[in-house]
């Protein structure tokens, strides 16, 4: 691995490499709800842990979801 890639990925964490967030959900999730499994379901971005009580958007607190399990 290259510094700069290295660098990248201390920066950016697992979505370095991707041009977006949801693009790089497509890739770890197949483009599935990582709930119930419907194809094509990774438009939206469920909090595991509720916003009020963690309010940060990081890659550990975010799964796709469908619009039903969101």
């Amino acid at each position: 691995m290259s510094e700069q890639q290295a660098s990248a990925i201390y920066w950016h964490g697992p979505q370095a490499g991707f041009v977006s967030r949801q693009e790089m959900f497509r890739a770890e999730f197949d483009g599935r709800c990582a709930y119930c499994g419907i194809q094509s379901a990774t438009q939206e971005v469920e909090h595991v842990l509720n916003r009020a009580q963690f309010p940060f958007d990081s890659y550990f607190n975010l799964l796709p979801a469908c619009g039903g399990c969101n």
